[in-house]
């Protein structure tokens, strides 16, 4: 009986190890977008659907069309990664060079940060996030922040598991859900 646990156990974390080697972080292309719009729909609306706001919710999503992301691509500050396994992309992020008020410094924004719902809970969301620290870190900013539903439990326990602390409160894009956007930061130096 113990045998096999532990063999199980060995070839689940050569998996894991394997599934990590094939997986790759690059910045987007614009022949990526239709693969982005893809994840960001199905990820944002996974996680932010309700009853009440699901209008709104899908309007929202629809005006974050393929012409929507490439102009976001062209604004200034902004990129866009991919994180891509086995050439097909299971995760996106939009950071922005961008801070949070008057005295806070240098800082890089996580505007975006999704992956693909089949990919949840497999270390894709670790993977990428030390990815954004990593280059806020070599870019020499002082700070990371970004906005997360307050409801959205299983994402601000994500950010506060790398040293994210809420430090501000605003209201959240769907009013009918009366949601409050929390607004959180790590420190790099």
């Amino acid at each position: 009986m113990y045998e096999r646990r532990s063999s199980k156990l060995r070839l689940t974390t050569l998996h894991r190890a394997y599934s990590l080697e094939i997986m790759s972080i690059r910045s987007a292309q614009r022949s990526d977008v239709p693969d982005i719009r893809d994840v960001l729909y199905r990820s944002f609306y996974q996680t932010f659907r309700t009853e009440k706001n699901h209008d709104s919710l899908t309007s929202y999503l629809d005006s974050l069309n393929e012409h929507a992301i490439e102009a976001m691509m062209d604004e200034v500050d902004t990129r866009f990664l991919v994180m891509e396994e086995e050439g097909k992309i299971v995760g996106m992020s939009q950071i922005v060079n961008e801070s949070f008020g008057m005295d806070s410094g240098d800082c890089m924004k996580i505007e975006r940060l999704y992956i693909d719902p089949d990919r949840l809970g497999k270390g894709s969301g670790k993977i990428m996030m030390e990815h954004i620290i990593q280059l806020a870190k070599d870019e020499e900013h002082q700070w990371l922040w970004l906005l997360v539903l307050r409801s959205n439990f299983r994402g601000v326990r994500f950010y506060e598991r790398f040293g994210f602390k809420a430090f501000d409160t605003s209201p959240g894009k769907f009013v009918e859900d009366k949601e409050i956007d929390l607004w959180m930061r790590m420190p790099l130096t």
